[in-house]
């Protein structure tokens, strides 16, 4: 979905810089029980991330689709910025990295004159 809006009636903009999710963690081998008549068979299943709590496993290709970041054996929430207009409503757009989100909202600093505030959340 496209989204556009006049830069001219931006008033502010808030950023969220990418962080790691917690939730996820990295199994090497997760274990998968199940029954046969009573009897409990386990069974390992490859490497993958796995979700605290839950009995799911996530390939790196499925946590990206999902919109997360990977790197290594950790999963990154990714960032975002929030574009607040004069009028009541907002514009949120998520981005692939910190870089590709700095890049974006000093575009919008530069073409509307810098006539607006910026907090940076980390």
């Amino acid at each position: 979905m496209k989204t556009e809006f006049k830069i001219s009636s931006i008033v502010g903009i808030k950023t969220i810089n990418e962080r790691e999710n917690t939730s996820f963690q990295w199994f090497d081998e997760i274990p998968s029980k199940s029954t046969f008549f009573g009897m409990f068979k386990s069974e390992k299943v490859s490497e993958g991330f796995g979700e605290i709590g839950y009995n799911t496993r996530y390939t790196d290709l499925d946590l990206i689709k999902r919109g997360y970041n990977v790197s290594g054996k950790k999963v990154f929430y990714r960032p975002y910025a929030t574009v607040y207009l004069e009028h009541e409503y907002e514009v949120q757009k998520t981005f692939r990295s910190n870089e590709e989100m700095a890049a974006w909202v000093n575009y919008l600093k530069t073409e509307n004159g810098g006539n607006f505030e910026i907090v940076n959340h980390k």
